[in-house]
């Protein structure tokens, strides 16, 4: 339904499928898991719409990856899916701070977040600055801020305001306010071993 609905020139979000289906929104509500299962393999990409209300599942817009739509328009079998694979450890810094530039303006949740930031760290192993984080056991939004802190250094930043990355970590005030005091007060693991 997504493909036929993205045939129609927009992408696809919880509204139109309700609309479509001529269905309570709860029933279409109970595919929110297999809706992120298929944009985790790459089926679906996602964006968020910042035009309704902040609900879950409910400003995603789905759009049917092209390569997907271009086999079953060609009548092919399902294509490889593959993730780019990074070619450098500075293009991983550099793809990590970017989520976190999505996180601060509203695309994507905290828990998404994480989520990206756990994937790209198991799966780049390879790289040994990656390596040595991952072997600290650091919880994700220290191996996060770990790493934007490294990216900001290597663009020449003398100076980084921690207020700020926090932002881009952390889409609930409370969490980044504890967060903030645990740093302040030398708690923090980072701080800690710094």
């Amino acid at each position: 339904m997504v493909f036929a609905l993205n045939y129609k020139g927009d992408t696809v979000d919880l509204n139109d499928l309700i609309v479509y289906f001529d269905c309570n929104p709860m029933k279409i509500l109970e595919f929110n898991d297999e809706f992120e299962y298929l944009h985790s393999l790459g089926i679906f990409t996602k964006h968020k719409s910042h035009h309704r209300p902040n609900l879950k599942g409910t400003n995603d817009q789905f759009t049917i990856y092209q390569k997907i739509s271009e086999a079953i328009l060609q009548n092919k079998s399902m294509p490889e899916l593959q993730r780019e694979q990074l070619i450098d450890v500075v293009e991983l810094l550099e793809n990590i701070y970017k989520i976190g530039e999505k996180r601060e303006n509203g695309e994507i949740e905290s828990f998404e977040l994480f989520a990206q930031t756990k994937k790209i760290i198991s799966t780049n192993l390879h790289f040994p600055l990656i390596k040595k984080i991952n072997l600290l056991q650091l919880e994700v939004e220290d191996s996060y801020l770990y790493l934007y802190l490294i990216w900001k250094t290597m663009l020449g930043n003398k100076t980084i305001d921690i207020g700020k990355a926090l932002e881009s970590i952390f889409d609930n005030s409370t969490k980044r306010l504890h967060y903030m005091q645990k740093f302040v007060l030398g708690e923090n693991v980072l701080v800690k071993n710094a």
